[in-house]
């Protein structure tokens, strides 16, 4: 896939952010088909993604959200009619509109997400229980029932109601989709078996730190960066190098991104987990 910028930062920005771009357009959808059928996918084609990023967000979750909404704006498949438009009552905000779109005569309320999961079968349950987040603070199944029972239902409530009829918009004319990416990781030294997430959606590995190897080189990027694809144009360190700022992240329950170049050249992306 393809990604065009055209902005007013300087041109290293730019590059960076391009890059950005193509990594987001990279990661596949978690799920096809009709295998959650309570939660279907927008589908759409795109092989182009024109964003303009003048003030690109800072943080990850806000920037993959500019890219969805350039995304949308170049397709010309929908029209964007509203989006991030917080429902409150009284001083309390009890819930936000990700995004409302329009396509021949239909509107869809579409709520966006873009995750890490690593599958961990140790963490109970069936297969949606394994996906965790990198600090085991964010879990698949968790998400999936926080989308049923309250993201997608508060387009029902009086507020959400209100918010459709000042864009004169019926509810029986709105049908409810989520664009769910994700880049999912699988432990490096045992196999796994998986049958209701997209495949496509694996990205990498995760190691522990005792698992790491001790003849590759390492580079850690800015979570930012998470996005991106591994490549050479980074500053390498040695293993010894890497592991030094590797035990900074892990003293703090944290488990770092890394890319991994080996021996042979190959290069891999990975989490390195604490647990």
């Amino acid at each position: 896939m393809n990604s065009t910028l055209f902005n007013t930062i300087d041109a290293d920005k730019a590059i960076a952010i391009k890059q950005q771009v193509d990594g987001y357009l990279a990661t596949h959808v978690l799920w096809k088909g009709s295998i959650l059928t309570d939660l279907k996918q927008l589908e759409f084609n795109y092989t182009t993604c024109k964003v303009n990023v003048d003030k690109p967000e800072r943080r990850l979750g806000k920037r993959v959200e500019q890219f969805f909404t350039g995304l949308i704006k170049s397709t010309k498949e929908y029209e964007l009619v509203c989006q991030n438009i917080q429902l409150k009552s009284g001083k309390i905000t009890i819930g936000e509109i990700d995004c409302i779109l329009k396509k021949e005569g239909v509107f869809y309320h579409v709520e966006h997400v873009y995750k890490f999961y690593l599958y961990d079968e140790t963490a109970g349950g069936k297969e949606l229980g394994r996906w965790i987040g990198p600090n085991r603070k964010d879990c698949l199944n968790f998400k999936l029932l926080k989308l049923k029972g309250k993201q997608l239902p508060v387009l029902h409530t009086d507020q959400g109601k209100q918010v459709l009829n000042d864009f004169n918009i019926s509810i029986k004319q709105v049908k409810q989709r989520v664009h769910f990416k994700a880049q999912l990781f699988i432990p490096k030294t045992k196999s796994v078996q998986f049958n209701l997430i997209n495949p496509e959606a694996v990205s990498g590995v995760y190691y522990r730190l005792n698992e790491l190897p001790t003849d590759a080189l390492y580079a850690i990027p800015s979570k930012i960066n998470w996005l991106l694809k591994p490549h050479e144009n980074v500053e390498w360190k040695t293993f010894e190098q890497g592991l030094l700022e590797i035990h900074e992240f892990l003293n703090q329950q944290k488990s770092p991104l890394c890319w991994v170049k080996s021996s042979t050249g190959v290069l891999e992306k990975c989490f390195v987990v604490w647990w």
